[in-house]
């Protein structure tokens, strides 16, 4: 076990300590400081920063490969929107869901659904939200050419 005092020198000194921890939240939210340090934390955030520099593409990808895209916003059969329930199953990224939410301004809606699962994801995802940036232009075109191509 490492001393706390090392623990958190080696995240001060770490040079995105937001995004290793914000990485590491996201993956586990209930994960402890000395985890976020150690190699696992490592290793996601590197996927995570890996995920944010190709957000665009990755938006892409994921909206492509699923035949219902155009659906996203709407009521699945389970009673929760459908991106939700691809997101539980993670078939969409966090990212590709607040981004689709960016257009269809929808998320807050639907914290109001009486579903055991939607209060937790819609929290997580909301404050979420503010650490996804993106190129909104290029996000708008992804979109509006997956919807002519379909």
């Amino acid at each position: 076990m490492m001393p706390q005092k090392y623990i958190y020198y080696t995240l001060s000194r770490h040079p995105d300590p937001e995004g290793l921890v914000m990485a590491n939240l996201m993956h586990n939210p209930k994960a402890f400081v000395a985890d976020i340090v150690g190699d696992e934390g490592q290793e996601i955030y590197i996927e995570w920063k890996a995920r944010q520099a190709a957000l665009i593409f990755q938006l892409e990808q994921e909206l492509s490969q699923n035949d219902n895209w155009r659906k996203m916003v709407a009521m699945a059969d389970n009673g929760l929107p459908y991106i939700i329930s691809e997101y539980i199953a993670g078939r969409i990224s966090p990212e590709t869901v607040i981004i689709v939410d960016a257009f269809a301004n929808r998320l807050d809606d639907w914290s109001k659904l009486d579903h055991p699962l939607m209060k937790n994801v819609q929290l997580r995802l909301r404050k979420y939200r503010p650490f996804v940036r993106f190129d909104k232009t290029r996000a708008k075109l992804v979109i509006e050419k997956l919807a002519r191509a379909k």
